[in-house]
């Protein structure tokens, strides 16, 4: 694959003034992604995300080093990671567009290419293999850092190189790296171990899950109410649309979450869940997407659900 990424390596080869921007409710692989690049420049870059990284990844070396975007300073140099579109930055995506030079690395099959220097591959199942790619070609060894950072992003993304999405190259990307950090301690963080706010809040969102379309739909909901009865945070959400899509005879999970407008997260067996999440201005993955929509939480629960039941059906 020597020169797939050519152009990629000489950009970063370049900045000397880099902003590294991960995307909002931000997951393992922009984070793993961002960190891999951050301790690959020599942690010169400047990292920036608007929400606050995870409790399940605070472990990663240099999670710490994430600037809101009113704390961060502008900069020649900006470099989108696993941002499928420029609104998934959120309140930095004026920081990211005022830079001179500006870049994405990416794996969304609906990203439309908006900085200068694109390197996006949708076949993919994480950026953090286009990162590794990217690192190899570029000659930057892989640390003991560096390798627990990647792994975290693409075994992550692919759910632990489980899902439809996963292919040969993401397997490849962590194959010489599992061996540098404590893999069985780091599967256990990421795939087994729970905050028990999390628990108690997928219980709450599964006691009032709705079913539709003879059970081939089902859908959930989070809201502010709930999270503050179990004392949950905005990132305990993520991964409870699992529980949704894993039951048996379902074909479609929408979960809604109240956050000012109305998060939308989309896992699908056989539809196009990135066509459905782009009718609301989202997008993602054939199999995984999302969107943020403009309505109250009853009201974009009952459009979308009506939408998807009507294809269906």
């Amino acid at each position: 694959m020597s020169g797939i990424h050519e152009e990629m390596v000489a950009w970063l080869k370049k900045a000397d003034a880099l902003t590294i921007f991960a995307h909002i409710s931000p997951d393992g692989d922009t984070i793993g992604s961002s960190l891999a690049l951050w301790h690959a420049l020599g942690q010169q870059a400047q990292l920036v995300c608007e929400d606050p990284i995870p409790e399940k990844y605070a472990f990663l070396p240099g999670a710490q080093a994430f600037l809101s975007p009113d704390a961060a300073q502008p900069r020649a140099y900006a470099l989108a990671v696993d941002a499928a579109d420029a609104g998934r930055l959120g309140t930095a995506r004026s920081l990211f567009e005022a830079a001179a030079h500006t870049a994405v690395i990416d794996h969304h099959g609906t990203n439309p290419g908006y900085a200068q220097i694109c390197r996006i591959e949708p076949d993919l199942g994480a950026t953090g293999t286009l990162v590794r790619e990217i690192l190899n070609e570029g000659g930057w060894a892989a640390s003991a850092e560096i390798a627990l950072c990647l792994y975290v992003a693409i075994s992550t993304d692919t759910g632990n190189f489980s899902f439809s999405s996963t292919r040969r190259r993401d397997m490849l990307a962590v194959a010489d790296l599992v061996e540098k950090f404590d893999l069985a301690e780091t599967t256990r963080r990421l795939f087994r171990m729970k905050r028990r706010e999390h628990t108690l809040l997928l219980g709450e969102m599964l006691s009032g899950a709705r079913f539709c379309v003879d059970g081939r739909v089902a859908y959930g909901q989070v809201t502010g109410d709930m999270l503050s009865r179990v004392g949950a945070q905005y990132a305990d959400i993520e991964g409870l649309i699992d529980s949704l899509i894993n039951m048996e005879g379902v074909e479609v999970a929408l979960l809604f979450s109240q956050r000012g407008d109305t998060k939308l997260s989309i896992r699908t067996l056989t539809m196009d869940a990135a066509a459905i999440a782009q009718r609301y201005g989202g997008g993602g993955h054939v199999r995984a997407a999302g969107a943020t929509l403009n309505l109250p939480l009853e009201e974009a629960v009952r459009r979308v659900v009506r939408d998807v039941e009507r294809e269906m059906e």
